[in-house]
Order: structure tokens, then C-alpha cells, then sequence
């Protein structure tokens, strides 16, 4: 990417961090679902500490400029390289297409396969995993289609990012 486009990207895509760790005492994570080596400040004051009983995410999230783009090489090889971007949840749909269209020049797909998951893991046969791995690549390479996951390593998502891992 050329600075021009990282600098227009910069000026127009938000990504968002957790102000402060505050122990959700059933996962042991913050109730962001991150762990507390992924935040800032990691002991709440005593306000904080206060409002960690009604935690939400109006008061706790908050938004920057986004610093999480670039490229991630697979294998060693630059050609099965792919563009990443961190953005915020709201980002409106007409900028993420006006920076896949026109920064990044991707060409349309011919499905989007959208993979969200929960924190935790679960079990699966491993013949029903690779079913669903086999499955959704075969489904994706035919139709030149898109895979837009939440990013996260666990449950469904992870299936899915092995799937890409091995297959893709």
C-alpha cells in the first residue's frame, strides 16, 4: 500500500480498544471478552471499579484512528499474500466497499461466507469439522467468494481459519 492510501484508510476507519481491564469473574476475561495483556490499563480505578457491575459497552469501548492494516504472507510466498484491515463494528458498509473496490481493486465475489463465533470452544467430530473445513473452501474457490470472520481464534471461526490455513 502506498502512503497515500494508508494515510486515506487512517482518516477513515476507527477501530476500537477496551478503556480498561475489568475482570469478568466467569471467564476471568474482561468483559470485552479480551484478556488483560490486550488493555491498556490494566486495574480500574475506584469509579471503575464501581461501574464494573453494569458494564457496557457505550462507556467501556472507545475508538481510535485504526493502526491494525498491512499484509499477512502465507508460507513464505508474497503471492498468496492478503490485505488485512482492524475496524470498528459500525463501520458503515459503503466505506468498506469503496476501500475494497477502489483502494485495494477487488473484484466482486461471488458469495460472502460471514463466520461469527462465541469466545468458547466446542466439541466436533473431527469428520464433521473436516466436512465443514472441505466444505466451505470448495464452496469459496468456486464462487471466487470472500470469508469475513470476527478474527477470533476460538470456536467456529477458528474451524474456519484452519480451513483457510490448510486448504486455502
Amino acid at each position: 500500500m502506498n502512503r497515500k492510501d494508508v494515510q486515506w484508510i487512517r482518516d477513515n476507519f476507527m477501530s476500537c480498544y477496551c478503556k480498561v481491564f475489568v475482570r469478568n469473574e466467569e471467564s476471568g476475561r474482561c468483559h470485552c471478552g479480551r484478556h488483560i495483556q490486550e488493555h491498556r490499563q490494566k486495574v480500574p480505578n475506584d469509579e471503575e471499579e464501581s461501574m464494573a457491575q453494569i458494564w457496557s459497552r457505550e462507556k467501556r469501548i472507545g475508538k481510535e484512528p485504526t493502526n491494525g492494516l498491512g499484509r499477512v504472507l502465507f508460507d513464505d510466498d508474497d503471492h498468496f499474500a492478503s490485505r488485512y484491515i482492524r475496524l470498528s463494528d459500525d463501520t458503515p458498509q459503503d466505506l468498506v466497499f469503496k476501500l475494497l473496490k477502489n483502494k485495494w481493486r477487488v473484484n466482486n465475489p461471488g458469495m460472502v461466507v460471514s463466520a461469527i463465533g462465541s469466545l468458547e470452544n466446542f466439541i466436533i467430530k473431527r469428520e464433521v469439522k473436516s466436512l465443514i473445513k472441505h466444505g466451505i473452501i470448495k464452496a469459496v474457490s468456486k464462487t471466487k467468494g470472500w470469508i469475513i470472520t470476527s478474527g477470533l481464534d476460538k470456536g467456529f471461526v477458528k474451524v474456519i481459519g484452519d480451513a483457510v490455513h490448510q486448504y486455502g
